[in-house]
């Protein structure tokens, strides 16, 4: 719970908020029913299943991580140069972008998608905004009765885990992309060589159609940032987690002493 407390001023963003506090007060109301007490905690004990299945879930991020290690050969590098999806990855580097700047028109060309790319990591924030529930959540779980009527959201936090199942997919795939931009950090540099460096201007009208695939890339982006802002919150989360596992061998206890 005190690492939650610290994870909360990390998540002060947004308006999306406000929605869910109109789910609070219905859950209020959900709070005098006194004798659906004990339907609830059989349905904590299969929320804490799905927390099982969430520390599974962590494993298997850091088995992507694993991955994108496996991503760093040279020799691949050439061939994922080809791919639209890899260019606007090298529109993340910043400072070996700027020495590209002063060469030609079509490098201006990835400045504007740059300025787009900024705006997607502004709608990352809002993913902040869910986790400040998840804090309020900690704080209830302190009350008896009311804890009960919590576990109700619980079970609809459980269909977020199996979407984060088929987010986890999109989160190796990130791992690859994430992998292709430092090698892009290799790239800059051939391009800082002056002879060869006249060759690849050529090569630009082949670039600019890339251009155009990245455009279509950019949109899926956006689900790009919204989704790596999830991964790092992620390892924060599967700390709740773990958690959360303690407090479902609690809450058996307290259904044990329900029944009898």
């Amino acid at each position: 719970m005190k690492q939650g407390t610290g994870h909360s001023l990390h998540l002060k963003q947004g308006n999306k908020h406000s929605l869910h506090l109109k789910q609070g007060t219905e859950h209020s109301l959900h709070m005098k029913q006194g004798n659906e007490h004990s339907l609830h905690m059989k349905q904590g004990n299969e929320h804490s299943l799905h927390l099982k299945q969430g520390n599974e879930h962590s494993l298997h991020m850091k088995q992507g991580n694993e991955h994108s290690l496996h991503l760093k050969q040279g020799n691949e590098h050439s061939l994922h140069m080809k791919q639209g999806n890899e260019h606007s990855l090298h529109l993340k580097q910043g400072n070996e972008h700027s020495l590209h700047m002063k060469q030609g028109n079509e490098h201006s060309l990835h400045l504007k998608q740059g300025n787009e790319h900024s705006l997607h990591m502004k709608q990352g924030n809002e993913h902040s905004l869910h986790l400040k529930q998840g804090n309020e959540h900690s704080l209830h779980m302190k009350q008896g009765n009311e804890h009960s009527l919590h576990l109700k959201q619980g079970n609809e936090h459980s269909l977020h885990m199996k979407q984060g199942n088929e987010h986890s997919l999109h989160l190796k795939q990130g791992n690859e992309h994430s992998l292709k931009l430092k090698q892009g950090n290799e790239h800059s540099l051939n391009l800082k060589q002056g002879n060869e460096h006249s060759l690849h201007p050529k090569q630009g009208n082949k670039h600019s159609l890339n251009l155009k695939q990245g455009n279509e890339h950019s949109l899926h982006l956006k689900q790009g940032n919204k989704h790596s802002l999830h991964l790092k919150q992620g390892t924060e989360h599967s700390l709740h987690i773990k958690q959360g596992n303690e407090h479902s061998h609690t809450l058996n206890k307290v259904t044990s002493t329900a029944y009898t």
